[in-house]
């Protein structure tokens, strides 16, 4: 399976990439919301895991938007344990699934295989209704 991560942090992402490429995936990266739409585009990419720090203005808004471009894409907020009240607010916005940086090698073990699960089941994830973006980043 291919997943995205929308990410500026090179360490974080060869770690991911490590992890996913031993789990028998692959990670592309992306670092802003042009890239992410193009790879969407053109890619059969079947999670997004999107650092909210990177997307500092306008995290909740990227979230919102890919929910609305494929709303059964499901999306993982990565956040440090600081901003755990954006993550919150990420996940009320549509995101899947949170995981705090530092990430533990079970949790990401445990997110790749509930996103493999859920890519596999075909499941939507509705948006709330007061969610639906517009179409401005």
């Amino acid at each position: 399976m291919l997943f995205l991560c929308v990410n500026d942090d090179v360490v974080l992402e060869h770690c991911l990439a490590k992890h996913f490429h031993q789990s028998g995936h692959q990670l592309i990266g992306a670092t802003t919301a042009n890239e992410v739409f193009a790879s969407l585009g053109t890619l059969a990419v079947h999670a997004v895991f999107a650092n909210l720090r990177l997307l500092r203005q306008k995290p909740l808004t990227l979230i919102e938007k890919l929910r609305a471009y494929r709303e059964n894409l499901p999306v993982i907020a990565m956040a440090n344990t600081e901003d755990f009240q954006l993550l919150a607010a990420a996940m009320e916005r549509g995101a899947t699934d949170f995981m705090l940086l530092p990430v533990t090698r079970e949790r990401l073990a445990q997110v790749i295989d509930g996103v493999v699960q859920l890519a596999a089941s075909g499941r939507h994830f509705p948006l709330p209704e007061t969610s639906r973006p517009d179409s401005s980043l």
